[in-house]
């Protein structure tokens, strides 16, 4: 009788095994940053912060609040011996070029606070004479505020942020507000223009 020889099947799983450990190693080493630094050279990273949408749209709606504010105040009051007009036009005045400063994230609080401060001396003492002063100097800050947030973003309505400085500069001191009525009032509607090119 013949003799079968049976042969034992090799077995592939070691090699098998083996690529798979070749395969890893390969990936592993792909996907690794392989860039060396040298000790002595600086990585500088940049960071960006984040858009806040939602600290923007606020400041948009404050602004947008403040402004309408500031117009149907100068176009519903009307000026009176007490100077609460001037006043409440000033603050209102204030509070809207504020809230475009915020807006656009221009710093001008120091010169805002100044004008706050000649805004509430006025109604302090209505027979004073010094009313047209007070307005005159809360308007040249409120002017020099808007000129700063014109310039920095607004290029193209220098000639409107011109126009304001002028309307201040027609309040002449030391004559009665009253008697300057048109003038107090140019000033104020010029700056509602400026503010409302500015949106």
């Amino acid at each position: 009788m013949a003799e079968i020889k049976i042969e034992k099947k090799k077995t592939i799983w070691p090699w098998i095994i083996l690529g798979i450990l070749l395969l890893l190693a390969v990936f592993y080493f792909t996907s690794k940053e392989t860039a060396v630094i040298d000790e002595n050279d600086t990585v500088e990273e940049v960071y960006e912060e984040p858009i806040d949408d939602m600290e923007s749209e606020e400041n948009v709606t404050a602004y947008e609040t403040a402004l309408t504010s500031y117009s149907n105040y100068i176009d519903n009051a009307e000026m009176g011996i007490n100077h609460e007009y001037s006043n409440g036009a000033l603050l209102y005045l204030i509070n809207a070029v504020e809230a475009k400063a915020d807006q656009l994230n221009v710093d001008i609080n120091a010169d805002l606070e100044e004008a706050r401060k000649s805004a509430a001396i006025i109604t302090e003492n209505p027979e004073a004479l010094n009313h047209a002063n007070l307005i005159r100097n809360a308007g040249m800050i409120i002017s020099r505020a808007l000129t700063t947030i014109q310039t920095s973003e607004y290029p193209n309505l220098t000639t409107e942020a011109s126009d304001v400085e002028m309307a201040v500069s027609k309040i002449k001191k030391d004559e009665q507000t009253l008697n300057q009525k048109d003038d107090v009032n140019g000033f104020f509607k010029s700056a509602e223009s400026l503010l409302e090119k500015m949106n």
